[in-house]
This record gives structure tokens, C-alpha cells and sequence, in this order.
């Protein structure tokens, strides 16, 4: 059954009649997201809330906004370019991802070097709970009545607590220029180091990320199945110029070849491509990880992920220095009948947490995507009793299948 709101009076009947009657429920956005978490062990109602898109308020000189659920980061990127302004998120389909399903999700991106997570734009929020309750958030202090962080709480919890229902945002203002310094190396060692010299500079660039041959490939086909390192510098013309010159120097030492995408919109186009790879949203025939990882020990990741001899020409590995996360993926029918424990194990040793973004449903159905029980579990757990103790939104969605 798929019902789609029109209105926050509508929204609320429709959770506390779904609450009352025992029904399930699963709010959606643009989709782009739907593929992370475990699967539903329920599902009767699909909230589509596509339908509360509205831009409550937008002040341009104090650069903050407000905005409805379901408006898509595209339309609202579109009307703060008309401002020369920009909410820095990287998601690699900016026309389907809704500003609601990224915060549900915690969306992360490349960008995060320069500007900071999601969650530290976000200034205020309203949430609806189950029982039809708007509650908001916001200004200097974010607690609600029961004394809980509000919108951190909300943050990645996969709407299992309460449907966003509209986020106040601060923007910022929108780079004139951008370039891209690509290089490649005939090792990750030598990638690694690079990356590792542009993070401990002042070059101030937004974004460093690492691939793999494979990846490197998908990306670029003329980058040659090398491993490579991109670094995103965004400023106004001359200062990007000088920028980018200053990173192909520190970058440049031992590498094979060093490229500069010096238009905005080849640099933009280099991004998305990275995106992609890392990417969320994924069908049922691949296999994605997440893996949490400090900058300084990507090369003992790399390691690791070399002992999937077998995986060799079918792995594709990125590895965001600036969040501090390695994005592994493979296409489902790359891995022999029962091996995917073996797999699933040397990733999980490759970084501190491993999440499964997608996987075949005979995988996704038998593991806690989430890794089981790990830190934080406990409080989960106190929040999901507290506020939706019949799990009526998402259920067994969340970390240890809550």
C-alpha cells in the first residue's frame, strides 16, 4: 500500500493511524538510498514523501534555508546557484536523493575535507513521530523535552525514529572555480604517500580520494589501470590555478603521470564518476562495503584487500582520506558459491566497522548488514524503545536489526 502526503496534517494521521492498527511502515524519498540497511522484517506501508517538497524559507544574506523533506538536492542546488551559493553534499544522483532520505541515511561524500559531514549544516529540524507529534529542533540549543540531541539522533538513523519531516540548513557560498589534479602510481604505497602530502599541507583541498586500476578505470579510461590519487581544489580562477599547480608539485614526485581537469564541469564530471563509485544505491547483483578507516593506516587496508587473489580483476576499492572511509565493490556473480564469509571476513579486518551498502537478497537476508551488535548498539537501542517501541517505522532496518 503506498500512500504520498501532501501535507504535514496528513503525514501525522497517517503515522498515528499506521501506529494504532500495528502497521509497518517504510518512508522513501527519491529511492537513490532504499538499498541501505537491512532488510524490513515488516512492511504494509510505503510513505512516499516525495509530495512535501516545499522551500519553507530561504534567506540569502544569512545564507540558511529551510526545506521540506522531499525537495531534491538538484532543484535546491538550482535555486542556490541562482544566489551564487551551494549545500556542499556529493551523492552521485543529486536529481533523485531528497534532502530528508540523506539525513536519514547520514550521507557522506568526498567533500567532506572541505566542508564538513551533512549534519554539521544542518542548524534545526522537524521530525513527526509515530504517533502524529511534530517536534522540532533548533538555534543554539537542540534538545527536545526528553533531553536528547535531536537532530544528531535523527542523523543516520535510517528513519527508524521518526520521519524528517523539514531541516533548516546553513549553505555556503558557492566556489567560482574548481580544477581536479589527477595522478597515477604503479603502487598504492605511492598513492598513499601522495595523498598523505597533500593532508598534512596547506593546499586546503576539498577533496582527496585513492582508486584502484579497476576503479581508476571506471572512472577514466585513459587514466590507464593505474592505482591514482584525485584532489579536488575549489577557489576563485587565480587562486584555484595557483592551487592546482601547488598540488601537482607535491603529488607529482613518483608518480607515473600527473593531469589537471582544469573546466568546472570536466572537474564536476570527474566527481560524480567517483561518486558512483562510491555510491549507495546499488542493485541486487552487485556487493558493496563501507569501511571505516583512519587516513593513516590506508596502505594496512590496502594489504588486506590484496589477499582476495580471486577478486583481483573484480574488486574496485576507493579510499576517502578526508572522511576517513574505503569503499569496496563487486559484481554479485564474482564470488563462488559460499565464499562470501570468506570475503565478508578480510573486509571487516581491512578497517574498524564494515557496513554492506548492497548484496544479492539470498546474502542480505543472512547477515546484519551492520556487522552485529558493535558500539553504540546499546543506545540504539534505548532510542528505539523510547521512541518507537513496536517498531512501527523500518523495522529491523537499523543497526542490530532494531
Amino acid at each position: 500500500h503506498v500512500v504520498r502526503p501532501d501535507s504535514v496534517e496528513q503525514l501525522s494521521d497517517l503515522l498515528r493511524s499506521a501506529n494504532a492498527d500495528g502497521l509497518k511502515v517504510i518512508p522513501w524519498g527519491g529511492g537513490s538510498q532504499m538499498g541501505v540497511g537491512n532488510l524490513p522484517n515488516g512492511y504494509d506501508v510505503a510513505l512516499d514523501l516525495t509530495g512535501l517538497n516545499e522551500v519553507l524559507r530561504y534567506d540569502p544574506d544569512d545564507m540558511t534555508m529551510s526545506v521540506q523533506c522531499g525537495c531534491r538536492l538538484q532543484t535546491l542546488n538550482d535555486m542556490l546557484g541562482e544566489h551564487r551559493q551551494v549545500l556542499p553534499v556529493d551523492t552521485a544522483f543529486p536529481d533523485d536523493a531528497t534532502i530528508g532520505g540523506l539525513c536519514a541515511v547520514g550521507a557522506s561524500g568526498p567533500r567532506r575535507l572541505g566542508y564538513g559531514p551533512l549534519r554539521d549544516l544542518i542548524i534545526g529540524m522537524s521530525v513527526v513521530s509515530i504517533d502524529g507529534v511534530v517536534a522540532t529542533a533548533g538555534g543554539q540549543v537542540v534538545k527536545n523535552v526528553t533531553g536528547f540531541d535531536m537532530m544528531r539522533m535523527h542523523h543516520g538513523a535510517l528513519g527508524s525514529l521518526g520521519v524528517i519531516l523539514s531541516v533548516n540548513l546553513k549553505v555556503i557560498p558557492k566556489p567560482q572555480s574548481e580544477r581536479t589534479v589527477i595522478a597515477t602510481f604503479g603502487s598504492m604505497q605511492e598513492a598513499d604517500q601522495a595523498a598523505r602530502e597533500v593532508m598534512s599541507s596547506q593546499l586546503s583541498a576539498t577533496a582527496v580520494v585513492v582508486t584502484n586500476p579497476l576503479a581508476t578505470t571506471a572512472i577514466n579510461e585513459e587514466l590507464n589501470d593505474r592505482w591514482a590519487i584525485s584532489v579536488r581544489c575549489e577557489a576563485p580562477p587565480s587562486a584555484v590555478v595557483r592551487q592546482a599547480e601547488r598540488i601537482s608539485e607535491a603529488v607529482g614526485g613518483k608518480a607515473e603521470s600527473v593531469r589537471t581537469e582544469e573546466s568546472t564541469d570536466a572537474s564536476l564530471a570527474h566527481w560524480c564518476s567517483i561518486c558512483l563509485i562510491m555510491d549507495q544505491r546499488g542493485g541486487f547483483d552487485q556487493i558493496a562495503w563501507r569501511i571505516g578507516q583512519t587516513a593513516s593506516r590506508m596502505v594496512e587496508a590496502g594489504a588486506r584487500f590484496a589477499e582476495l587473489d580471486d577478486l583481483a580483476g573484480a574488486l574496485s576499492l576507493a579510499f576517502d582520506y578526508g572522511s576517513g572511509l574505503i569503499y569496496a565493490r563487486v559484481p554479485g556473480d564474482s564470488l563462488a558459491a559460499g565464499s562470501f564469509e570468506d570475503v565478508h571476513s578480510v573486509v571487516q579486518s581491512a578497517g574498524n566497522h564494515a557496513s554492506v551498502l548492497t548484496a544479492p537478497l539470498e546474502i542480505k537476508s543472512q547477515i546484519d548488514v551492520f556487522g552485529g551488535e558493535r558500539a553504540g548498539f546499546s543506545m540504539a537501542q534505548a532510542l528505539k524503545q523510547t521512541f518507537d517501541p513496536v517498531s512501527t517505522l523500518n523495522p529491523g532496518r537499523s543497526l542490530g536489526r532494531l
